[in-house]
Parts: C-alpha cells; sequence; structure tokens
C-alpha cells in the first residue's frame, strides 16, 4: 500500500471509533487540518494532523512513521462557561481513549485493528475558549496521540 493510502485509512479508522464511541451525544467528527469549525454546531471533534516525522529504520521501503494528532473536543457555552468547558475537556479525553478500546469487544486494542504498531496520548490542554460573538464562546481542549506505524511502500 502507499503511504498516502495507509495514513488516509487511519483517519477513516480514527472516524469510525469516535463517531460509533459517541454516536448521538457530538454532532460531528470533522478530520483534517483546514476548517472552520464555528460553521459546525457543537459539539463536536476536530482531529487535527500534525507534522510526521520519519525515523529511519535503515531499511529501503521500509520505514517507521510517527503519526501525531491533536483530539480537540469542542463546545459552545450562552450561559454556563464552566460547564461548556468541562465538557470540552470531557469529550476531548473520552475520544482519545475510544481509539484505544475495540469497540466489538470492550478490549484494549492500540493498534486501530492491526493498521498502526502502537498509539499512545503524549500531551492534554486543558479547555480555553474564544469568544464567537457577544453572546457565546466556544470552548477547546486537546489531547495530543501519537501513532506508530510501519510503512512498506508496495504499489
Amino acid at each position: 500500500m502507499t503511504l498516502y493510502g495507509t495514513i488516509e485509512d487511519i483517519r477513516l479508522k480514527i472516524k469510525e471509533r469516535i463517531e460509533d464511541g459517541f454516536g448521538s451525544e457530538i454532532n460531528y467528527v470533522i478530520v483534517g487540518r483546514k476548517t472552520r469549525s464555528y460553521k459546525f454546531d457543537p459539539p463536536l471533534v476536530w482531529v487535527l494532523p500534525l507534522e510526521v516525522p520519519v525515523n529511519d529504520s535503515g531499511m529501503a521501503l521500509n520505514e517507521i512513521w510517527d503519526l501525531e494528532f491533536l483530539i480537540i473536543g469542542i463546545t459552545r457555552s450562552v450561559t454556563d462557561d464552566e460547564e461548556a468547558r468541562s465538557k470540552a475537556e470531557e469529550i476531548a479525553i473520552r475520544a482519545s481513549g475510544m481509539l484505544m478500546v475495540d469497540p466489538s469487544t470492550g478490549q484494549q486494542d492500540r493498534s486501530l485493528d492491526g493498521l498502526i504498531i502502537d498509539l499512545t496520548r503524549t500531551n492534554w490542554s486543558p479547555g480555553d475558549s474564544r469568544i464567537v460573538d457577544t453572546d457565546e464562546s466556544l470552548y477547546g481542549s486537546a489531547v495530543r496521540v501519537k501513532l506508530k506505524f510501519n510503512n512498506t511502500e508496495v504499489e
């Protein structure tokens, strides 16, 4: 499989696990770097891919990659800022945890059904607000996850 195909499969699996885990509790799961999250109705999860360094394994066409994402919970507040901040933090932490469990068995699976070698949470950012207009604020909280995978470039 190509590198792009592998990364796209990982993105789709992340989206699927989060959508299945939350069900109707959230309105959207957005995956990608360019979006205007304020155009979507929170609560939502935004999966933001970060730069991808290559760990040289010394083997031609067989590389180990570390792929990192921010899993961001976003909520909206009109009257209760503390509740919105707390809910954004809960969504981010729960969504990142959903990536580590096989939904069909409830057992730990840090391989995303065999797509990757390992997955770890590496950082958490507490809830913070961004004022949208005078009547409401958006709150976001993020968990950084690192996925390690092996890429063998084969068409």
